[in-house]
This record gives structure tokens, sequence and C-alpha cells, in this order.
């Protein structure tokens, strides 16, 4: 399977044509389709009339003079099989693409569309495009010669993201577009800090300090620094303050060498009778840089029984996505 972009800032160089203001169409020679199928070659939206009103554009690939029925219809559905709208096809088109349109009303929030074709003799079946609407990607997919249910598509994709940029202290980060960000208040009449700590969290968890988090905190270095002085300070640190970090070693963070630590320790105990219930552990692990006359310190946590998971899901790709704005 393969996901194209539509509109990005990202430049990808493959066997794909760009479509202003759509979606790209594949490269795909006749010995790759099934021809007695209606196969989606290409997608084409664009926003009409209201904000879920789309204008799209299908491309259709079909035998229409070799086979005895041709290619009725394009549908537009959800991913629990909901037709949200037909473009019905009148006559044969020969064997050649073909490009139909229509105005089709999408609900609200709705992220993934299916499109799929639809031909006399076989029904569904060949290549249907699943349209990611808020990342503006496509992903081509054989839907085989039964019409397929993608109610659990959503399920088995990448979490989708949301960037945040801080002017102040000159960094971008981006983070799960449904978790919360919080904002530490300021108290009045104090003088501005020296340091901006922006935190994220899951918003699946009521307690902020159990839920899965992140938090960058940015420190302004009033005196030449070194990473070498800093990794020093936090390996002192690790003696006079236990139990400390499980491990402190060297890194990198977007090409800049950084120092990370890791340290797993008792969140909360549960109790009943005085007696010991329940142990929760926390493991957290932490990037810390110096550029640009600024420590940067950014912190991913969780609880140890979903910290891997975690991880995987979610704290490497945030991590991957902090970036030193330009001067």
């Amino acid at each position: 399977m393969r996901k194209t972009p539509i509109l990005s800032l990202v430049v990808v160089i493959a066997a794909f044509i760009a479509v202003p203001g759509g979606i790209a169409n594949p490269q795909v020679t006749d010995e790759q389709l099934d021809l007695a199928e209606a196969n989606v070659m290409g997608v084409n939206y664009s926003r009409s009339g209201g904000d879920r009103e789309l204008r799209f554009n299908v491309t259709l690939y079909h035998d229409d003079e070799g086979e005895d029925g041709y290619a009725n219809w394009w549908q537009v559905e959800t991913l629990n099989g909901v037709n949200l709208g037909r473009r019905d096809l009148l006559h044969a088109h020969g064997t050649r693409e073909f490009t139909r349109s229509d105005t089709i009303r999408t609900p609200e929030e709705t992220r993934y569309i299916i499109v799929r074709g639809h031909d006399e003799i076989h029904g569904y079946g060949g290549r249907a495009a699943i349209v990611d609407l808020n990342l503006e990607e496509i992903e081509f997919i054989d839907q085989g010669s039964d019409p397929n249910n993608f109610s659990d598509y959503a399920e088995t994709q990448p979490v989708e993201m949301k960037p945040y940029s801080n002017e102040e202290f000159g960094f971008k980060i981006s983070y799960p577009k449904s978790w919360e960000k919080v904002f530490p208040k300021e108290e009045k009449n104090k003088e501005p800090k020296d340091h901006k700590e922006i935190f994220f969290r899951a918003t699946s968890s009521e307690d902020l300090w159990k839920a899965t988090s992140i938090s960058v905190v940015a420190n302004e270095v009033n005196s030449p620094v070194t990473l070498n002085e800093y990794e020093q300070y936090v390996e002192l640190s690790n003696k006079f303050f236990p139990p400390g970090y499980e491990s402190i070693y060297r890194g990198e963070l977007e090409g800049i060498p950084a120092v990370v630590t890791e340290s797993t320790h008792i969140d909360y105990i549960s109790k009943t009778g005085g007696k010991n219930e329940t142990e929760q552990t926390r493991k957290t692990k932490t990037v810390s840089l110096i550029t640009r006359g600024n420590l940067y310190r950014i912190t991913v946590s969780a609880n140890s029984e979903d910290f891997d998971e975690a991880n995987q899901e979610y704290f490497e790709r945030i991590l991957d996505s902090f970036e030193i704005l330009p001067e």
C-alpha cells in the first residue's frame, strides 16, 4: 500500500505526478490491474460551497470495450461503509482512463473516506482509494472482488500530530492532536521568567501527573555552558539526590549533541487498611541540548507498563519533530 501527499511542504520524488489542489495519480501499468474491475486511478478534490462540501474529480480505469458491462458509477463512503454520495456513469468510456466529477457533502469530524469504483457485472473490486481529509493524503488499496469494510483502518494509522511553535525561545515541536496543551499559569506582579515550560498530556487521564505526557523546558543560559559541563552537573546531581537516573548517555536531537537520561520512580502507592496494595511506577526519558544560548530539556513520561507502547506510538515521533527555529 502506498500513501501520496496532496498538499504538503514535503517534496516526494517518486513515480507520481502532482495534481494542484488534489492528490497525485500513481503510475500503474495495465499488467498490474484487473481491468475487469472499475479501478480508481486518481482522486482530486476542492472545497465547494459549504465547509464540508467537496468537489471530487475521480479517475477510473476499466475495460469497457472487452467486458459485457461497463463502469457504471464511483462512490464516496465512510470507513463504516455509509454511502455519502454516488456519481452515476450512463455509458461506456472505452478501455482508457477517464475522469468524472461530482459535489459530495462529508460529515463533520470525518477524517477518512473511501472512493471506490463499480461495474455492472462484477460490482465493487479492483483498486480503491482511502483519502485522509485532514492530512490530504491518499492510499491506494486492492479491495478484492467483494465490498470491504474499512472500519478498523483508522486504528492502524499513525496518530495525527499538531505543531506548536515558540518564537521567544526559538523552537517548534509536534504533539498528538488529541492531546491537551497545558501552559502553567503565571502569577501576577512577578518579574518575567528566564525560562519557558510547555506541558502536553494525553486527555484520557483525569490526573494530570498520571497522564502520558511530554514537556519542553527552555532555559536561558546566562553564562556560556558546554554540554560536557551540563553532563557533569547531571552526574553529580545523580549522586547527591538518589534514587536519581538509571542511565545517563550521549545522544543527539536534530543533529545536535544531547545528554539523555532515563529513570523509573514510584509514582504512587495505594493503601488499604494501612497495607500497601498496589504500587505504580513511572518511566521518564529526558533529552537535553544546549544551543543558541538556551538549554532545552524535552521530557517524555508514562506509567512504566505503558511506556514502550507510548514510545513507539507517540514519543519517537514527538522527539523527531523537535526543531530549532532559524534566527
